[in-house]
């Protein structure tokens, strides 16, 4: 999913590398920067350490759910536009505490 510094929305519905995409781009974020380059990173890190993917998600919303699992379930002190984007699109974070 790498892109330039400065393109821009529309991007494509599907990508093979749902496993790697990070939370807000799942959620549909207009926004492509570094960070969304560094959870990818990280991702392919975890899955070379463990051989085995880290967040092997069938979908969209599986995707996003088994993220929570792992790290848990985002509040909004912590990451407030994460839960805008989720509202936008009517997905409700499961309740998972880490």
């Amino acid at each position: 999913m790498a892109r330039e510094i400065d393109s821009h929305p529309l991007f494509t519905d599907y990508v093979t590398t749902r496993w790697y995409r990070a939370p807000e781009v799942l959620l549909g974020s207009p926004t492509y920067g570094p960070p969304v380059d560094m959870w990818a990173m990280g991702t392919i890190m975890a899955e070379l350490f463990t051989l085995r993917p880290l967040f092997p998600g069938s979908s969209e919303a599986d995707q996003l759910h088994k993220i929570s699992c792992v790290i848990g379930s985002p509040i909004k002190n912590e990451w407030p536009e994460g839960l805008e984007l989720a509202k936008a699109m009517n997905y409700k974070f499961p309740q998972v505490s880490v």
